[in-house]
């Protein structure tokens, strides 16, 4: 409008208003950032407050399902294993832990192909950082959390609102906002930028994320889940948590809810 932008507006789903008067701003609504595209100036509202910034891209924000939408082929990052930082559970071995992995994401990826139509790269954790796999422009889908999977160390923001306990290599719980989830078969589901994560205590834990993974782009569902055992026999009544992360990717209470 008269040379300004408003870049939060680029994700769809969006609203905000922006009313100009000879190429000034006169009143602002939701807006987060604007852009002169006439001197090529950018601004950021702080506290109620318009300063120059640097140019920078609107977070990308929306449902899980959204991982769908990014393009074919899907690369699916699963832990190399094989090495001591890989023990996830004391009760696997670390072949068996391996196998798991590898049929969970087979069945992943036999599903996105068969429903959507899209294709999927299985790649390990020391494969994926070596090919940086999101520099491509499409989703990535990683299985385990960083504890395990050396890819979502490096590839997970140190601020973003999940906090992962680990205790011997291994996650002992996590801990969204203040609340605390260490219960073995919790499944976590949760999007950031173009990366959806599918973490779980143990083999159970990883069926319920499986089952609840969205295989249709118009399914309704959070940016992020919490999936106790209870959903085998209570279905959506089995759901420890869920919600959406804020504009600026921090937990958002007025979006979210815990149980």
């Amino acid at each position: 409008m008269n040379g300004w932008k408003i870049q939060e507006t680029a994700i769809p789903g969006r609203l905000a208003k922006l009313q100009v008067s000879q190429y000034r701003v006169v009143k602002t609504s939701n807006d987060l950032h604007l852009n002169s595209q006439v001197a090529d100036v950018w601004f950021e509202r702080v506290q109620d407050k318009w300063k120059v910034c640097s140019s920078r891209e609107p977070r990308l924000t929306g449902p899980i399902s959204r991982i769908l939408t990014y393009g074919s082929p899907l690369t699916i990052v699963i832990p190399a294993l094989g090495v001591s930082h890989s023990r996830l559970a004391d009760q696997y071995d670390t072949a068996s832990t391996a196998a798991r992995y590898l049929r969970l994401t087979n069945r992943l990826a036999f599903n996105l192909s068969t429903y959507l139509g899209l294709d999927s790269n299985i790649v390990t954790d020391e494969e994926a950082l070596s090919a940086q796999p999101a520099d491509n422009g499409r989703g990535v889908i990683v299985f385990g959390c960083p504890v395990v999977n050396r890819y979502a160390t490096v590839a997970l923001r140190s601020s973003f609102p999940i906090h992962f306990n680990c205790r011997n290599e291994r996650m002992e719980s996590f801990r969204i906002n203040h609340r605390t989830f260490d219960e073995k078969g919790t499944a976590l589901l949760f999007m950031d930028q173009k990366h959806l994560y599918i973490c779980a205590f143990d083999a159970n834990g990883y069926e319920r994320a499986l089952r609840a993974f969205p295989l249709r782009t118009g399914t309704p569902n959070p940016e992020w889940i919490v999936i106790g055992k209870d959903a085998d026999f209570l279905s959506t009544g089995g759901i420890l948590g869920a919600g959406f992360w804020s504009r600026t990717g921090e937990y958002n209470d007025a979006m979210s809810w815990l149980a």
